[in-house]
């Protein structure tokens, strides 16, 4: 299903920079930024809210470096406490994909859903690499929003 987005998001969050071959190399940085989002950063140095994934500053494509921010939704007054980023997802068009089941189960399957798509002949649309995003709106349930182009 592709939405467009009226409006930029503002987040607030940590980041760390990676690769999908750390990842799954065992090396992986997302878990262990997830972890210290969870226990350290959610409602301390940012406020309650729905989780919020961002990629973004993508190096290539799916293969390359990317950045990716762990954070939430804030309003642009909002001032970062130390350490903490602001970033923003850009209005624009997007492909949303949604899943519920076990985590992280559900966010790794539901990336190689989104993988397969793109790399499909068949696909309606191509990555625009600029900005992607991941909500998490309850206990269960992910959502990834890719930026899209015409192919």
């Amino acid at each position: 299903m592709t939405v467009h987005l009226t409006t930029p998001i503002i987040v607030a969050g940590i980041e760390t920079r990676t690769k999908a071959a750390d990842e799954m190399s065992g090396n992986g940085k997302i878990l262990p930024l997830w972890e210290k989002y969870r226990t350290e950063i959610f409602g301390q140095k940012i406020p309650a809210g729905v989780p919020i994934g961002l990629y973004t500053a993508y190096e290539s494509d799916y293969q390359g470096a990317y950045t990716l921010l762990a954070g939430v939704e804030v309003d642009s007054a909002h001032t970062p406490a130390d350490g903490i980023r602001i970033l923003t997802i850009p209005a624009g068009h997007y492909m949303k994909f949604a899943a519920k089941g076990a985590m992280p189960d559900i966010v790794i399957g539901l990336w190689q859903e989104v993988w397969r798509y793109f790399s499909a002949d068949t696909a309606e649309f191509a990555r625009a690499y600029s900005t992607d995003f991941e909500l998490y709106p309850a206990l269960g349930e992910v959502e990834i929003y890719i930026s899209i182009q015409p192919k």
